[in-house]
């Protein structure tokens, strides 16, 4: 996501700082906001899209962006949030291994809270982390599996071989 330099006090450049954080400042639309890497200032409301990030609370002075992120409920704008993986936490869980598939569902369960309280890196590595502990579940279920057919294998030699 690109970061923005802003006009603070006496029109000394200040940032740069996201989109996210523009209400934190003080900023409005009329505020001067240049990219990182820009030349050219221009009043917030002229750059496409980041007057979005200044829409009020309905609720007074409530706090505008719930840790730090975009204001709830609206993830980041124009974009989808990460998978979550949900079901393969579950049915690994159930099928393959309880320990790790219960990681898996918590991991799957944080990721979409996180999105929509605009915490996309967080998202992102819950997503990554429900994935993961989906197929370390379904890794342990498999060799347990394998492990538990040659005992049997095994098992089943020896009582054939007792008679």
């Amino acid at each position: 996501m690109t970061r923005y330099y802003y006009l603070g006090p006496g029109n000394q450049p200040q940032g740069p700082i996201l989109p996210t954080e523009f209400l934190s400042h003080g900023l409005n639309a009329d505020s001067q906001v240049c990219p990182e890497g820009g030349t050219q200032w221009l009043p917030l409301r002229d750059v496409p899209g980041l007057v979005n990030y200044l829409q009020q609370s309905p609720v007074g002075n409530a706090p505008q962006a719930p840790y730090g992120g975009a204001p709830y409920g609206q993830g980041m704008p124009g974009s989808v949030p990460p998978p979550n993986y949900m079901v393969w936490a579950i049915l690994t869980t159930i099928l393959c291994c309880l320990p790790f598939g219960i990681v898996a569902i918590v991991k799957a369960s944080q990721v979409n809270n996180l999105w929509m309280a605009g915490r996309t890196a967080e998202a992102m590595e819950s997503s990554r982390a429900a994935k993961t502990w989906s197929i370390v579940a379904g890794a342990s279920g498999f060799v347990g599996g394998v492990i538990y057919g040659i005992f049997l294998i095994f098992y089943g030699v020896a009582l054939g071989s007792a008679y």
